[in-house]
């Protein structure tokens, strides 16, 4: 169907809500991860706008999960460097998601 105008303030609101808390999960989820909190919100924010160019159902949710930023954690907590923490984890979520596709 056709995108109904009438919505676009309900939309942008809720865009809005859900930006807002998905900051502070993952500013979190980074934390649970053990690398620097800076990571949390750039991990939120690319998701959802892949999503946004390639996706197909309007119900999908996108952003990080603590269970996976845990696992992430406890893989990379013997690393002492934070930097290289940070590297190691991003190089784990990207071959969980190679995974999930």
């Amino acid at each position: 169907g056709k995108y109904r105008r009438g919505m676009l303030v309900k939309d942008v609101i809720g865009g809005l809500t859900v930006g807002m808390v998905l900051v502070f999960e993952s500013f979190a989820h980074a934390g649970l991860a053990r690398v620097p909190l800076i990571h949390g919100p750039y991990s939120g924010l690319i998701p959802p706008l892949a999503y946004f160019l390639f996706g197909t159902c309007m119900h999908g949710s996108m952003g990080t999960g603590a269970l996976v930023a845990l696992l992430s954690g406890e893989a990379v907590s013997d690393i002492e460097d934070e930097a290289e923490r940070g590297r190691v984890a991003a190089l784990i979520s990207v071959m969980v998601g190679a995974v999930l596709l």
